[in-house]
């Protein structure tokens, strides 16, 4: 029976491991918030590891304590560094501090919008933000989401729609310098848009899973 718990605490770190993105995108499909969907695989890591460690320190006995004390550790904290190997944290995952916009100036771009996605051809960035944005609408259908490219020429729109389909609005930015100085040049960029006016804005290394908690929290309450 013992070796049946063992066998099951290591299922558990496998299979945490080997489906660890998988595992953090069934949390947010269950709308759980997404800080806590993204520190979820590193916390079953840990608790995992220990779960080992505590078995194998009483069924795996030394007769040296700095030897059983150095194994406990050792095998603790194996599972949440190999975990992290593959799936680092990076700077901005945890990020949420943006800039608050005092200057506001009505902008056709910001009208019926509660998110706006400010973005310019061929940027690899802004392409990549596209499934993040998808996933935030399934979880918020009232959200109005806008993706906007600050270009005039309407062919820039094609990459972008064939990966957006029909599930949030795409179109060309009706003043493309004005919202590329919102931006600060920096794309994508994500605007929290309250009343029709730009309220906040997040680079795209700004906007972690904390500051999409901050934007989900103010349009849901």
């Amino acid at each position: 029976m013992k070796w049946i718990r063992l066998l099951i605490y290591v299922v558990i770190v496998a299979l945490t491991i080997f489906q660890f993105q998988g595992l953090e995108k069934s949390l947010n499909d269950s709308v759980v918030s997404w800080s806590f969907a993204k520190v979820a695989p590193y916390l079953t890591l840990l608790l995992g590891g220990f779960l080992i460690a505590s078995w194998m320190r009483k069924n795996v006995v030394l007769k040296s304590k700095l030897f059983n004390r150095l194994l406990f550790w050792g095998i603790a904290i194996i599972p949440f560094g190999v975990g992290f190997g593959f799936n680092p944290i990076y700077q901005g995952d945890f990020a949420k501090n943006g800039r608050v916009i005092e200057r506001v100036i009505p902008h056709a771009d910001f009208i019926n919008v509660d998110l706006l996605v400010i973005t310019i051809p061929g940027c690899d960035y802004c392409y990549g933000s596209i499934p993040s944005l998808k996933l935030m609408k399934q979880r918020n259908p009232n959200m109005r989401i806008k993706m906007v490219v600050c270009s005039s020429y309407p062919k820039e729109l094609k990459p972008y729609k064939k990966e957006i389909g029909s599930d949030f609005e795409l179109q060309l930015a009706s003043n493309p310098d004005s919202l590329a100085v919102i931006a600060g040049y920096a794309f994508p960029s994500f605007v929290m848009v309250k009343n029709n006016l730009p309220s906040q804005v997040w680079s795209n290394d700004q906007f972690g899973v904390r500051a999409k908690d901050v934007l989900e929290k103010y349009f849901k309450y």
